[in-house]
């Protein structure tokens, strides 16, 4: 069997969905959807995105390792993952 490919929102894992799937869930589907358009988060320098306050937040959240700070794919990945965790 082919590997399943992963959320282009969030990198989840996307077993069990259509071949075809880009989202791993709705709500992955809808911030795609709602971003759609614009400039993706994967091509703003993640520098611009998060500053030392979210920075340490994430780490206080427990979604980024201080050791994994210099790591651009970590960094996008926690910020993400806090996006996705947001109230709509």
């Amino acid at each position: 069997m082919a590997d399943a490919g992963t959320c282009i929102v969030c990198s989840g894992s996307l077993a069990g969905k259509r071949r075809d799937a880009q989202t791993c869930s709705d709500r992955c589907r809808q911030i795609h959807q709602r971003t759609k358009g614009s400039s993706p988060a994967k091509d703003i320098p993640v520098t611009v995105l998060v500053s030392q306050e979210m920075r340490d937040r994430l780490i206080d959240r427990g979604e980024l390792a201080e050791w994994d700070e210099a790591d651009r794919a970590a960094v996008a990945r926690a910020f993400r993952s806090w996006l996705l965790n947001q109230e709509p």
